[in-house]
């Protein structure tokens, strides 16, 4: 809290899970104003959310009005804005939300990817199986899986633990197995009662 929210940039990004930008701004220039703690002119911000733009096929969108764009598309456009901050630590709430599952592990294989290349991140999701199918097998065990109850830290454990399927069972009152590595959600039992 006492840090000027550049130095504050420099350290922590986000990305919340539903943007509402009403404004009528462009997609590049949105993206460009997560470089403020750059020292570097407009211009060259401008340069950096193109080339963004770009690496994540969405150039056609430089152009268009952030306040036109669908939850899907604002989505999108919102994570590649937190990566054009470049900080240290990326914090992202649902970060698939609105998107159709084939850009849904698009995303996820991103995340992934940055994760591998050593990008700190503190993620929440209801779709953990995101996060088993798009992260190699052999990484799961550095992955740490938190259960928050009625506000507070219930459990953690790793992605692969053994127990992590009764973790869940509890935190989601159903029943989870796991099976060729995905995660199964099974709907909870209903009791019939006789009148």
């Amino acid at each position: 809290s006492r840090m000027s929210p550049v130095q504050r940039s420099h350290y922590i990004s986000a990305l919340p899970q539903r943007l509402t930008i009403q404004e009528h701004i462009s997609v590049q220039e949105w993206i460009a104003f997560g470089r403020f703690r750059f020292n570097e002119s407009h211009h060259q911000s401008l340069t950096q959310a193109r080339t963004l733009l770009k690496k994540n096929q969405m150039s056609e969108f430089a152009d268009r009005s952030m306040a036109t764009l669908s939850g899907g598309e604002a989505q999108r456009i919102g994570l590649i804005a937190m990566m054009s901050q470049e900080s240290q630590v990326w914090l992202l709430d649902e970060p698939a939300n609105h998107l159709d599952p084939k850009v849904q592990f698009d995303v996820y294989h991103q995340l992934g990817t940055a994760w591998l290349s050593g990008q700190t991140m503190l993620l929440t999701t209801h779709n953990i199986n995101l996060l088993t199918q798009t992260v190699p097998t052999n990484d799961h065990a550095r992955i740490t899986v938190i259960g928050i109850a009625d506000g507070t830290v219930a459990w953690s454990c790793p992605l692969n633990s053994n127990t992590l399927c009764s973790h869940l069972s509890d935190l989601y009152e159903c029943r989870v197995t796991r099976e060729n590595g995905s995660l199964l959600f099974h709907p909870p039992t209903q009791s019939h009662h006789e009148s």
